[in-house]
């Protein structure tokens, strides 16, 4: 009995050594299995980021480039076309302000609400008229070559308006600047895009109006609250639309810039015996 009893107490001290063995073991794997699958979900977490700035940056180059070749953004690589944005630019944020800050000027001169909108409609049905009316003028064809002059002579002819609503004083005298200002602003905008397909031919057309909206669109957004800074500066409008007389002046003198450049570019083209037809097209490398 004792000697059976001695291996029976031998026999559980080995199996319980045997299971401490085995689960120190399992303990050990699964620390070892868990540090793994944690390495390499940290791993897979760092490749992922590092993927998706990549994609973020190869996108972003991407549409850089898709940005560059559907807008055709060379354009602003050729001076005629910088010239005639530009124009476009101080022009509309001269002229186009003159609707925002009109009625109140008038009524501060004394006219009343009615009358003081009145004006704006005065100045837009001229301008409708000016618009249809020029586009069949222009399209004479002994006044085609000569357009393009008639047209930089009507935006002095808007500067020169504008800056005239400053020292408008009575009825009558608003009445017929605020229809000579549609009239010449109705010539600006019935031209303009005739004048740049002029300039850039038809097959690049798309694009630049494009940008010539764009640039148009950032005139219009500028020029009105200059001229409210100033009324609030001043306490009267006379600065405002002297202000914006000159931008639409500068305007005028980008076009003649543009004029002069075309004129310098025939001439050499004469004196060098080419065709003196007009190619100022970018390059379309």
């Amino acid at each position: 009995k004792s000697a059976n009893g001695a291996l029976e107490a031998e026999a559980a001290d080995a199996t319980s050594e045997a299971l401490i063995d085995t689960a120190g073991q399992s303990e050990t794997a699964e620390n070892k299995n868990s540090k793994d699958s944690t390495g390499e979900k940290v791993l897979g977490q760092s490749m992922t980021t590092i993927k998706s700035r990549t994609s973020l940056e190869r996108s972003g180059r991407g549409f850089c480039m898709e940005l560059w070749a559907n807008f055709d953004l060379k354009l602003f690589l050729n001076p005629y076309f910088c010239l005639l944005a530009a124009a476009t630019l101080f022009i509309s944020s001269g002229f186009k302000s003159v609707a925002v800050i009109l009625p109140h000027h008038a009524q501060l001169r004394g006219l009343d609400d009615m009358t003081s909108v009145l004006l704006i409609s005065i100045s837009g049905a001229c301008d409708t008229v000016s618009r249809f009316s020029v586009g069949l003028f222009f399209d004479i064809p002994h006044l085609v070559p000569h357009r393009r002059r008639i047209w930089t002579l009507g935006m002095l002819l808007t500067a020169s308006s504008i800056t005239a609503f400053a020292f408008m004083q009575n009825l009558i005298p608003f009445i017929l600047i605020s229809g000579a200002f549609g009239l010449t602003s109705g010539l600006f905008m019935s031209q303009l895009y005739c004048m740049l397909i002029d300039l850039i031919g038809r097959e690049r057309s798309r694009s630049g109006i494009g940008l010539l909206i764009l640039c148009f669109g950032f005139g219009v957004a500028v020029g009105p609250p200059t001229a409210g800074a100033l009324k609030d500066v001043t306490d009267t409008y006379q600065l405002s639309f002297c202000v914006l007389g000159a931008s639409t002046f500068v305007g005028f003198v980008c076009l003649c810039a543009l004029d002069v450049a075309l004129m310098t570019q025939r001439r050499q083209r004469r004196r060098l015996n080419l065709n003196p037809t007009l190619d100022i097209s970018v390059d379309q490398k």
